[in-house]
């Protein structure tokens, strides 16, 4: 069964989200409010690259989501400029929880491979597929 998905949070990601490793960064830092990231930390999280990471945080940051802080400003932490981006965002986690009942709190969505990259196991998931690259 599916919810309907509040006018808030639809703006949120029609707004504020660029890519699905974004949205992936965005649960994960609001699952630890608390927390500030290093891109290393969310790279590996999410299994993408640190490159990827350190873009993906930026853009959180620059959306208003997020705020880098340390001595550096090399950690990202939690922290919406609006009022209806921290409950937008907690409305969005939870339908994330909701639809991905799955006691691993260190994984969020499967990403897709990234362009150019196939996914481990191709071989054996497209039929009559001859092994030629």
């Amino acid at each position: 069964m599916h919810q309907r998905i509040a006018d808030s949070v639809q703006r949120l990601l029609r707004e504020r989200i660029r890519s699905i490793e974004e949205l992936d960064a965005l649960i994960l830092v609001h699952s630890e409010q608390e927390r500030a990231f290093s891109d290393e930390e969310v790279a590996r999280s999410l299994g993408i690259a640190l490159e990827v990471a350190h873009t993906v945080l930026g853009g959180l940051v620059s959306s208003g989501l997020c705020r880098r802080t340390g001595l550096n400003a090399e950690r990202t932490i939690f922290s919406p400029e609006k009022a209806w981006l921290r409950s937008s965002t907690k409305q969005l986690a939870q339908i994330h929880a909701d639809a991905h009942c799955d006691s691993r709190p260190d994984l969020t969505i499967r990403h897709r491979p990234l362009a150019g990259q196939r996914p481990a196991g191709i071989r054996e998931r497209i039929p009559n597929h001859q092994g030629r690259e």
